[in-house]
């Protein structure tokens, strides 16, 4: 991947948006919305070209060799962007989950402390005050 990445530098390959011409380190910083809408367009703009020709043609066109590029690169990043998002969604959820469990952790032991009778009660207060 990195020599993808290496020919959008080399080229000073830059993607057409919304917000007008953007370097191949810009395009990093747009949405997996606006990712995915860029994409689309150069993956129709590839299959407009690629229109039957009869003419025996040596090499391709620059223009679909760049597009080819760009859509390498933002298939890339759309890749990568996703699975960061999945990586972060799993971690809210799991962080989530543990406050809940020390939540309800706190509670048992609140439980607990309630089921001690009051000698018992008497005894560790004792004890925990000795040690302080």
């Amino acid at each position: 991947m990195a020599e993808v990445f290496e020919q959008a530098a080399c080229v000073k390959l830059r993607f057409e948006s919304s917000k007008g011409c953007l370097s191949t380190e810009e395009v990093w910083d747009l949405s997996l919305a606006a990712l995915d809408m860029m994409a689309k367009t150069v993956n129709k703009r590839l299959r407009e070209a690629e229109e039957e020709s009869f003419i025996p043609v040596a090499h391709q066109p620059r223009v679909a060799s760049h597009d080819m590029l760009r859509l390498d690169v933002l298939k890339h990043i759309i890749t990568t962007k996703a699975a960061q998002r999945d990586v972060a969604r799993a971690r809210a959820e799991n962080r989530a989950k543990l406050a809940r469990l020390k939540e309800v952790l706190a509670v048992k032991e609140d439980d607990a402390f309630k089921a001690l009778s009051q000698d018992e009660l008497l005894k560790q207060i004792a004890e925990l005050e000795a040690a302080v």
